[in-house]
């Protein structure tokens, strides 16, 4: 087998994932309670060079216009503006005179975790999650694992309740807020960089935001044990991409909106979010008294026979958000065939 020589900052590289996790869980261990995580993972499925935020990488993208950048980066910001609202007016109905404190940058971390550019990198307080991710799709064999610490109050990184410390945000919690399944089961977190263009396997950020670097090879043995691991990465029994595309459409196409974006624009967005149709179920009232109607998951809707697929849904959130077809009206329920 080849040798592989690993820049810094990896620190080693192991013969399989299942022996890196083993090695990781027991050098980064859990806390005894899930209150505050110790060490936040970071999983990848090939071993890229650079890791930087996706705002970043979708501004130096020359397969865009900087028109479409631009139009792209600003749907982020709009729709992450509407979360925040979203949030805190859930927020309020349902905990009265004391809400929680969610912040705007914990909006933004949802704005990256399904899909938008943000300068927020996806980790997680699961070390099996990590793991997962890192499998999934690793086709050329290696992959790589990063566990970052997570600070005490005095630190600059701490993710305390406010997810914030002295106004400057550094990690949010996507775990404790009422927005999406896939979140909670994940333990997701968003690390924010204050630097735009911050490069975390930069040897002196991976110092100074304190995160560690793990190598791979993917036997054969691994692929067996982790093919069940999915429930862990898809969306199939989340309800949030559901709202998060009616945040983008209200956005775009509510009264006062901007209309229709460039074709080019609306492509990509279409074809990175998480492909779920909204399709809003009867209404239901919560023990709070709040009425509410929630969309259908994925399953929900295989459950009721009724058929889905995610190409014709994304070309059809395409087609109702791109200005290269004017008189287009798809609705937002997607391609899906009623039983």
């Amino acid at each position: 087998m080849p040798s592989l020589v690993l820049p810094p900052p990896f620190q080693r590289l192991f013969d399989t994932l299942t022996e890196c996790v083993k090695v990781l869980r027991d050098t980064f261990p859990a806390p005894p309670t899930t209150d505050r995580p110790r060490f936040l993972f970071r999983g990848e499925s090939r071993l890229y060079p650079t890791t930087h935020a996706s705002l970043h990488r979708l501004l130096r993208d020359d397969r865009l216009s900087p028109e479409a950048r631009c139009v792209i980066r600003d749907v982020t910001c709009a729709t992450a503006d509407m979360c925040f609202r979203y949030l805190a007016e859930h927020a309020a109905k349902v905990h009265g005179d004391a809400p929680p404190a969610y912040s705007e940058e914990l909006a933004m971390a949802y704005m990256q975790h399904y899909g938008l550019p943000t300068n927020c990198i996806d980790f997680t307080a699961s070390l099996d999650v990590a793991a997962a991710f890192a499998s999934d799709g690793c086709d050329e064999g290696f992959g790589a694992i990063a566990v970052v610490a997570v600070k005490d109050e005095r630190s600059p990184n701490m993710a305390g309740p406010s997810d914030a410390l002295d106004g400057v945000p550094y990690l949010a919690s996507l775990s404790r807020h009422p927005f999406g399944e896939r979140a909670r089961v994940q333990e997701a977190y968003g690390l924010f960089l204050m630097i735009q263009d911050e490069d975390l396997k930069s040897l002196p950020v991976a110092k100074r935001q304190d995160v560690t670097w793990f190598a791979f090879r993917l036997a054969p043995s691994d692929r067996c044990s982790y093919r069940g691991s999915t429930h862990l990465t898809d969306w199939s029994n989340d309800k949030g991409p559901a709202i998060f595309t009616k945040f983008i459409d209200a956005c775009l196409l509510a009264e006062g909106g901007p209309g229709k974006i460039p074709d080019e624009a609306a492509r990509w967005i279409a074809y990175r979010i998480p492909p779920v149709p909204r399709v809003p179920q009867e209404p239901t009232r919560e023990p709070s008294g709040v009425l509410v109607q929630a969309p259908y998951t994925i399953n929900e809707l295989r459950g009721r026979g009724w058929r889905y697929d995610d190409s014709e849904v994304r070309e059809n959130l395409r087609r109702r958000w791109s200005d290269a077809f004017p008189d287009d009206r798809s609705s937002i329920e997607g391609a899906i065939g009623y039983p």
